[in-house]
């Protein structure tokens, strides 16, 4: 590398450990999986979010964690939408570390609470329904079908995978 751009990234890097630099990189993200989710983008401006975040006093005390920790990205403060099928809404936020926003979703899938996939029907050749599983990836462990060929069955491409048919549950 150049030492123009070790320059820049620790230019960048450095505007990123301040308050106003990491909301603008939480700003940045949420734009980004809104569009990667097919969600409308946040309702609100990057200053909006600014403002929200340095009136909620965690967002101190979660900043001061993260620079504490010597800015381990486990603890780098993140925003949660409560409800993950809704966009990114001021009722729909909440401030978390990076590690606590993992292990509440990894509880919510545990718990069952968090829809993670689309149901998968498996059927014999004449179409009678053999089984129903929530996910292609738990279809996969209980029948030790590979998931790419249930898949490619769903999406179209083989017709059959394992020797069963395979359909999503929403379709008629």
């Amino acid at each position: 590398m150049t030492y123009a751009t070790d320059e820049r990234k620790a230019k960048r890097l450095k505007r990123y450990h301040t308050y106003e630099g990491l909301i603008d990189r939480i700003y940045t993200d949420q734009q980004a999986t809104s569009r990667r989710r097919n969600h409308s983008e946040p309702n609100y401006t990057q200053q909006g979010l600014h403002d929200k975040a340095i009136k909620q006093e965690n967002f101190f005390k979660l900043f001061e964690d993260w620079e504490n920790s010597n800015f381990r990205r486990d603890k780098v403060p993140t925003v949660d939408r409560l409800k993950d099928e809704i966009g990114s809404t001021f009722i729909n936020i909440q401030l978390l570390s990076w590690e606590d926003n993992r292990n509440k979703s990894y509880a919510e899938r545990k718990s069952k609470t968090h829809k993670t996939g689309i149901e998968v029907v498996k059927m014999d050749i004449l179409g009678n329904v053999l089984q129903i599983h929530p996910t292609i990836a738990i279809a996969s462990r209980s029948t030790k079908i590979y998931r790419s060929g249930i898949s490619k069955c769903l999406s179209g491409k083989y017709k059959r995978a394992g020797g069963f048919t395979w359909k999503h549950k929403c379709q008629d």
